[in-house]
């Protein structure tokens, strides 16, 4: 298990965390490790047009940070059979972007598990439809409480009282409202 993310200092906490948490169950904690997805796919000319986010300015300063530069990036051959992603589409260059990382990151056969909050349905569109370029079989279910009580149930290894899996499969006309949080799952 390897725990991701741009931010170095977030990252300092999550490793502080993941270690305190193994500590006290006598297990392993999971590596950490910075994974900036400028770096890994760069934004084309149309994304990196987009207005300065605040992420990217929080990254910056971060950087220069040398308490939070200890931070190592993912090794660059690291692939996985399972992506776990959750409210990670912030903007269309974050949205075309992660595809990119998807296929570099993902072992052949391997499944991708994302919560995408749709903060803009044209957005949601660029993330699933880069997913399908890539050849992936995309499903979606709308997160509800019924679909969040199946999924609790089957973790605890209760029957499911419904599907707790993304069971439609995605295609360009599928319906999506700004506002509501869609599981993707997407096998490539």
């Amino acid at each position: 298990v390897t725990l991701t993310d741009c931010l170095p200092r977030l990252l300092a906490t999550v490793r502080e965390s993941a270690q305190a948490t193994a500590a006290a169950n006598g297990g392993r904690a999971p590596s950490v490790s910075v994974l900036d997805w400028d770096v890994e796919a760069p934004p084309d000319a149309a994304a990196a047009a987009e207005a300065y986010s605040t992420e990217q300015g929080v990254r910056s300063a971060q950087r220069c940070d040398d308490e939070a530069a200890d931070e190592a990036p993912l090794a660059a051959d690291a692939r996985f059979d399972v992506l776990l992603a959750t409210d990670v589409i912030y903007s269309r260059a974050h949205a075309a972007q992660l595809p990119a990382v998807v296929a570099r990151r993902l072992a052949p056969g391997g499944r991708l598990c994302a919560m995408v909050p749709v903060r803009s349905e044209g957005d949601a569109r660029t993330f699933l439809g880069g997913l399908q370029r890539l050849g992936a079989d995309v499903r979606l279910a709308r997160v509800t409480a019924e679909w969040c009580a199946a999924a609790t149930a089957a973790q605890r290894g209760e029957p499911p009282g419904g599907a707790a899996r993304a069971e439609a499969p995605y295609e360009a006309g599928t319906a999506l409202q700004e506002g509501e949080v869609v599981f993707v799952e997407a096998v490539i």
